[in-house]
């Protein structure tokens, strides 16, 4: 593509101002450098300066363009549909707002004066075909795309329509079929799909709950009890996770998949809301009669008394006295079949997971639970805190 801006006499400058055009075009303020700066600690521009090697400052500005940059691609798309290619951020080496526009139609920005091209916010760049053009090519070829079960999106920068195969064989075939100037197949093939979230408290496949967000290294994942089954082709939200580890044996009755299909949070549902874990507190710091609570996708919300750490379940194969044993004391069960994995906690605590139940024939109201240190320790991975 060739760079190009406007000043009075014509194409002839590379970069273009955009306050001028905004305010006198579009009826939009462009805050300028010495006005964006909204705090240095709003923690997003901390986090953007980091990532772009920037003062906050310099952050807090580009943020406040990026606002209004939104405000202008949807505005120009509006007025000028015809001759309007898209708008992009360029972050790096400059910042920049890059305006698209065909070639031959200098006159959606004629007239502005060359002292705004001083600015430097804006970059105006010719591009063959218009964003609406791309779009409509986009549609006329989704059956296609969709057919071969390939994803596409429009890639502005480059000015065309990206095409992701999902196969080796769609990749070949899209690349021999595709006639479009348009359209470009990516030589890589793509793995997606739908994404869900992932965190402790929610309903597995297998019947069970999960527990807490766990991670090993980079890989990320969830923890449940070691005893549901089956332990492979479990899904969470109706998405595959994958299986990586499973421990039912002496103090561990654990397992943990990890999950390339969600957005993994360190939180947990307590049956009303979602906590964040903010700590783990091991067996040897739970004292006997604290309170604690846990969540399970059959009984729900249910609290107790910590009774003992010495407990032996028999489900578990050469059992350890090591597990913990909570009871309601008066209160409804706290546990029952579908809860296993569960999380235990106390505020924003993980005290453990759920691993079974306890208590006389007519009343198994007892829960039992697998400490925090040990499901760690046993699975070699770390519960997920912030």
């Amino acid at each position: 593509m060739r760079d190009f801006t406007i000043d009075a006499s014509g194409v002839t400058r590379r970069r273009l101002g955009v306050v001028l055009f905004v305010t006198l075009a579009l009826g939009i303020a462009i805050v300028g450098p010495a006005a964006a700066t909204a705090g240095s600690n709003n923690p997003d521009a901390t986090s953007y300066a980091q990532a772009n090697g920037v003062s906050v400052a310099e952050a807090n500005r580009r943020l406040k363009l990026q606002a209004t940059a939104g405000d202008l691609d949807e505005q120009i798309a509006d007025a000028h549909a015809d001759t309007y290619g898209g708008l992009w951020l360029q972050h790096s080496p400059v910042f920049r707002i890059v305006v698209l526009a065909t070639d031959g139609n200098a006159e959606i920005w004629r007239g502005l004066p060359a002292s705004f091209a001083a600015d430097g916010n804006v970059e105006v760049r010719t591009a063959p075909y218009t964003l609406a053009a791309l779009e409509d090519e986009q549609e006329a070829i989704g059956p296609d795309v969709e057919a071969m079960a390939a994803s596409m999106e429009i890639n502005v920068p480059d000015n065309r329509i990206d095409i992701l195969p999902t196969t080796a064989s769609t990749m070949r075939t899209m690349s021999s079929s595709v006639a479009s100037p348009m359209v470009w197949v990516d030589p890589q093939v793509h793995v997606s799909g739908p994404t869900a979230n992932s965190y402790g408290g929610l309903a597995l496949s297998n019947g069970c709950t999960t527990g807490f967000t766990v991670q090993s290294g980079s890989t990320v994942g969830f923890v449940t009890a070691g005893h549901c089954e089956p332990n492979s082709g479990v899904t969470l939200g109706g998405l595959a996770t994958t299986f990586q580890s499973q421990y039912l044996a002496y103090g561990a009755d654990a397992q943990w998949h990890s999950t390339p299909n969600h957005t993994d949070l360190k939180v947990f549902y307590d049956g009303g809301s979602n906590r964040p874990v903010h700590s783990v507190r091991s067996s040897a710091n739970q004292a006997i009669n604290s309170y604690l609570c846990k969540y399970g996708k059959t009984t729900g919300y249910k609290c107790g008394y910590l009774v003992s750490k010495t407990y032996k379940p028999s489900w578990v194969p050469f059992a350890t006295a090591t597990f913990h044993h909570a009871e309601p004391r008066g209160g409804p069960d706290m546990s029952s079949e579908g809860d296993s994995g569960g999380p235990v906690f106390i505020n924003n605590e993980a005290w453990g997971i759920v691993s079974g139940q306890y208590g006389a024939p007519w009343c198994i109201c007892d829960l039992i639970y697998d400490p925090s240190n040990a499901v760690q320790t046993y699975l070699s991975v770390s519960i997920s805190t912030q």
